[in-house]
């Protein structure tokens, strides 16, 4: 008994020494699992720097535990889990803004600005990602890049005077940073190069129009996670940089506030891939890669139906040069010029997704139908099925599908997912248009007999749905809006119907557009509320929701026999009979027609598209050996 009497005796006193020590340890180490690092420097120097690191690589300390090592000394061991903490800024919305000619999709810019130097604020560790995937390409990239949001479209129901983002931006670095007292978030409100006035101005062009900017440090103020309204501040001039105007402390209050959030958040750990990375975890990739899209054909087989509209072949991730929401330029280079037909060629039309072009060539008694790869210029589709003018090409919402409306009385329908022949629509006259519905399954062809019909695509086969008499001229032309839901025709004595497209087409309403004037092309703004249309004498912007035109783009020296209106809606281009270009600004209504002049003469512009999603436009003509010329635009040129 006395024997277990001591060891228990023993055990208790090895115990309560371990009690104290983990106690003293507890004092040592209080702060070590908070977000802040400690403010003792030995602390800081064994303990804040390996957390910092941990951090830095997405890992958050999280428990702490204990464990005896050698000498009977109790030590910290860090219990590292796969959960992160990085800060989110959300952008939700402003006051009311001043109202200004280039107050277009505006952006909110975020940069985290070290307040006594003036520069960027350095990343934890250079290798890290804080804001793109991508930043481990560069290694001289050591500070956190600015970080803007999507442009502000307004709906039906929103007003472009008060934006409103929502947008919660993601900067994957320490959160500790927002408590460092020298870090000062700043917020600049700019509007797209859409919004520039001085469009020839090239460097005017490329750059942001400067509305507002404001500030907030997080330290000073303790906001962190709460929903602050900051006051906005004018800019002296468009040259003006942000962090000079706020260390001058003479900054002019602009008359609106901006709602932000900065917070600390949890991080994914690995978002999966996708097509666009929209953080700095998320990987970029397709489907497949690069080389494997190179060798594999268009016409690959596939079980998938017509109708469905998926195309086998994975889109190609091309390294386009226009930015969503920048406005389109007006090129300034002959890029290219292909050969069709012998005799040129009479329709041309981009894929939405800008991969292919399609082309309608003449060669005598032949009329081709090509498509060619629009990054290699590579022909990947010759047919020459059709036995009269080809008119009009449709590409169906996916890029899996192309129609083409044709003289010889047949509407055709080609995919690029198999290798089989085209569906052929029959029509008892001339087909001047075709139109594709939201669905692939459905497609709307015009007719020289006035008719309007709507037709549904299956596997190898083709329906009639119904046939519509509403026109009482020959229907010469079809537009649909983006949803593709709304479908636009035109006829040969000045009438304009609005129809609704699902399975079957609902008239909405008729319009006199020109009155006994035969209406040749229409073509819709981006924003589905104007339309570009082209009759016999004029060309004209028509206000689709008052029904009325609003601006004339004819004039003497100019008469269209071709027009379009630019993917962005800032610019109208027009072709004439002497085979010139010419070009309008929109928003400009006193604008006087400029000439493009890198285009060579040649004979009366027929077709031509720009790309969806570049500064290139497509110019062709129906002439015995007149090539299709493309054009693109070159800031270096502009800048010399």
């Amino acid at each position: 008994m006395a024997t277990s009497s001591t060891n228990i005796e023993s055990s208790n006193e090895v115990s309560i020494a371990r009690i104290r020590r983990r106690q003293s340890a507890k004092r040592t180490y209080k702060d070590t699992d908070s977000l802040r690092p400690s403010s003792d420097p030995q602390v800081l120097e064994s303990t804040t720097d390996r957390f910092i690191h941990a951090m830095a690589d997405h890992q958050q300390i999280d428990t702490i535990q204990d464990t005896i090592i050698e000498g009977g000394d109790v030590t910290r061991e860090r219990e590292v889990r796969p959960t992160a903490k990085g800060i989110a800024v959300v952008i939700h919305h402003t006051d009311d803004l001043r109202a200004s000619v280039h107050l277009r999709q505006p952006v909110v810019r975020v940069s985290m600005i070290d307040a006594k130097s003036g520069q960027h604020v350095k990343k934890t560790r250079p290798e890290i990602c804080a804001v793109s995937y991508y930043e481990r390409q560069n290694e001289t990239i050591d500070y956190i890049l600015p970080i803007q949001t999507q442009p502000f479209s307004p709906d039906k129901s929103g007003s472009i005077l008060r934006p409103a983002w929502e947008e919660s931006l993601i900067i994957n670095d320490d959160s500790s940073k927002l408590y460092e007292e020298n870090t000062v978030f700043f917020f600049e409100i700019l509007a797209l190069p859409t919004a520039c006035s001085n469009w020839a101005d090239s460097r005017q062009a490329q750059s942001w129009y400067k509305i507002a900017w404001s500030f907030l440090r997080p330290t000073r103020s303790s906001l962190v996670g709460r929903k602050c309204r900051l006051q906005l501040y004018s800019y002296p001039s468009q040259q003006a940089e942000v962090y000079p105007i706020w260390a001058s402390h003479k900054m002019a209050t602009y008359s609106s506030t901006l709602y932000v959030t900065v917070k600390v958040t949890t991080l994914k750990d690995q978002p999966p891939p996708t097509l666009r990375s929209m953080g700095p975890h998320q990987k970029e990739e397709g489907t497949i890669s690069f080389e494997q899209l190179q060798s594999r054909p268009i016409g690959t087989t596939s079980s998938t139906s017509m109708a469905a509209d998926t195309c086998s072949v994975p889109l190609h991730t091309s390294a386009w040069t226009r930015e969503a929401g920048q406005s389109c330029q007006v090129p300034n280079r002959l890029h290219k010029v292909l050969h069709p037909g012998t005799q040129g060629c009479s329709a041309l039309a981009f894929s939405p997704d800008g991969r292919f072009l399609a082309c309608a060539g003449v060669s005598g008694e032949s009329y081709p139908v090509t498509i060619w790869e629009v990054s290699s210029w590579t022909l990947v589709l010759s047919s020459d099925d059709h036995r009269g003018l080809v008119y009009n090409f449709s590409w169906s919402s996916q890029s899996s599908l192309v129609a083409s409306a044709s003289a010889d009385s047949v509407c055709r329908v080609w995919s690029l997912e198999r290798l089989a022949p085209p569906l052929t629509l029959p029509h008892p006259c001339f087909v001047y248009g075709v139109q594709f519905a939201a669905s692939a399954a459905i497609v709307c062809t015009a007719a020289y007999d006035t008719c309007l019909r709507v037709w549904r695509l299956h596997e190898g086969s083709v329906d009639l749905v119904e046939e519509l008499r509403e026109h009482k001229g020959l229907v010469n032309c079809l537009a649909s809006d983006g949803s593709r839901s709304t479908l636009y025709s035109c006829d040969s004595v000045g009438e304009m119907c609005v129809w609704t497209i699902n399975e079957s087409a609902q008239l909405q309403r008729k319009v006199k557009v020109a009155e006994g004037e035969s209406i040749l092309q229409i073509t819709l703004h981006n924003a589905g509320k104007k339309a570009l249309i082209r009759t016999v004498n004029q060309l004209v912007m028509f206000d689709l929701r008052i029904d009325k035109v609003v601006h004339c783009y004819t004039s003497s020296s100019v008469y269209a026999c071709c027009s379009l209106i630019s993917p962005c809606g800032t610019l109208v281009f027009s072709g004439t009979k002497d085979g010139c270009l010419y070009a309008w600004r929109t928003d400009v209504p006193e604008a006087q027609p400029v000439r493009v002049t890198c285009l060579q003469k040649m004979d009366s512009i027929s077709s031509m598209a720009f790309h969806p999603v570049e500064h290139v436009i497509v110019i062709s003509s129906v002439a015995s050996h007149q090539p299709m010329a493309v054009l693109v635009y070159e800031n270096s040129m502009n800048n010399t």
